[in-house]
């Protein structure tokens, strides 16, 4: 009955198509928007994690002794060997890096030092049967920003995605600077990105899911709204029903769980408050319906901004942009919300601004744990600089008992 109600009445036809529209329009974006922040966030942290290894990688390498692996024939000398050790030990415990290796240019052309094989299986041990590298082997890998970046002293991640048969590859690189300044060249990890690729799509998917349901439920609201308004303003129904059907929407409204609603009037009175908006700012229906949005939920500079956008969904009869600002909790405290003001026409002028919110606070405190993670790891790098102080220090004494004795120093300091 509703479909040849709305079909029947060409305006109200007209008003859906366009509420549809609109709704869908606001889907769109607030999904595009909401998955491109979860995906930056998941390629920063990764990002992160292969610096991080890489520079753990560079502090733990001596190199004056990997300057020593010159030629293929090194590939059995004690300073691969303890080389390819450090590398092996950073593989085994990061599981997130698939190879580990390092670089020098030879002749304007990246080639190989020291590769270490795959643990592919993450059984702990090294597959053997993962072929290496050889020394001078030129490496394909081509992250030049990054390798760039590394021979002039600095650490990166590469900004490429660099594609083989084995996958598709992020690289970061760290630079193996000798005592005497020099940089003998880098080391660079990797990490597939089939499994963030992964974790991508079902962030993709939860995020397209929960938004097309949230778009169908608000098409299925506002087409109620449309027919009732058109009812109502056809005189099709007594008021007493009209009440009736107005109470079981709002009772809809206060019920949302998966979205906050309010109605405000022209100055921004609070008309409707949802349980979502009791949830998310802490003030009871008693307590919000009645008074004004802009003192109760804004600071001065959101007050002023809010103003605005009532005062284009008057003039103009379209919904707005959606936006993200921090409004206040009852208790003061401030919540990330992402919100859109879509207009409630009725007989062709506004009479009521539909406030639907989403609290994204969540989304930014995900944010924050993972930048404190990123801090415990680059103090845990800082202790390691640290513990490679005292070994040159030790190999001071070393060279200073060696004088005493006569002897030739060991190390180069």
């Amino acid at each position: 009955m509703g479909i040849r109600y709305i079909t029947s009445r060409p305006r109200l036809l007209r008003n859906v198509i366009v509420s549809t529209l609109a709704i869908l329009s606001a889907t769109v974006l607030l999904t595009i928007v909401l998955y491109g922040f979860e995906k930056n966030a998941l390629l920063c942290s990764e990002n992160e994690r292969l610096v991080l290894a890489a520079q753990s990688a560079a502090t733990h390498i001596d190199p004056d002794i990997h300057a020593e692996i010159a030629d293929p024939g090194d590939r059995f000398s004690d300073a691969y060997e303890l080389t390819s050790n450090i590398l092996g030990e950073i593989l085994r415990g990061n599981e997130y890096i698939r190879n580990i290796y390092t670089v020098r240019m030879t002749e304007g052309s990246p080639t190989y030092v020291v590769d270490v094989p795959s643990d592919l299986n993450r059984d702990g041990v090294l597959d053997k049967n993962e072929r290496a590298q050889g020394i001078g082997d030129t490496a394909e890998f081509a992250p030049s920003d990054a390798l760039r970046s590394a021979l002039t002293g600095s650490v990166a991640a590469s900004d490429e995605l660099h594609k083989d048969g084995g996958g598709t590859w992020l690289t970061a690189c760290a630079p193996l600077k000798r005592y005497d300044g020099s940089i003998d060249g880098a080391v660079c990890t990797q990490s597939e990105v089939s499994l963030l690729r992964h974790r991508m799509l079902v962030t993709a998917y939860i995020t397209f899911g929960t938004m097309a349901l949230l778009s169908i439920a608000l098409i299925i609201l506002a087409a109620s709204l449309l027919i009732l308004r058109e009812r109502l303003s056809e005189g099709e129904q007594e008021a007493t029903k009209a009440d009736a059907m107005m109470d079981v929407f709002r009772a809809a409204f206060e019920h949302s769980s998966l979205t906050a609603v309010q109605s405000l009037s022209r100055n921004g009175e609070i008309v409707l408050w949802s349980r979502a908006c009791e949830e998310i700012f802490g003030y009871g229906r008693a307590e919000a319906e009645g008074n004004n949005a802009l003192d109760l939920l804004f600071d001065a500079e959101g007050r002023a901004q809010f103003d605005k956008m009532l005062d284009r969904i008057w003039e103009t009869k379209l919904a707005q942009p959606a936006v993200e600002l921090k409004l206040l909790r009852s208790d003061k405290s401030r919540a990330t919300i992402l919100f859109q003001l879509m207009p409630i026409l009725h007989g062709g002028e506004v009479t009521e601004a539909l406030l639907i919110a989403i609290d994204v606070s969540s989304r930014q405190e995900a944010m924050k744990k993972t930048e404190d993670k990123v801090k415990e790891l680059k103090n845990l790098q800082e202790r390691l600089l640290a513990r490679e102080g005292r070994m040159i220090e030790l190999k001071n004494e070393i060279n200073s008992l060696l004088e005493r004795l006569g002897e030739k120093p060991k190390y180069v300091t």
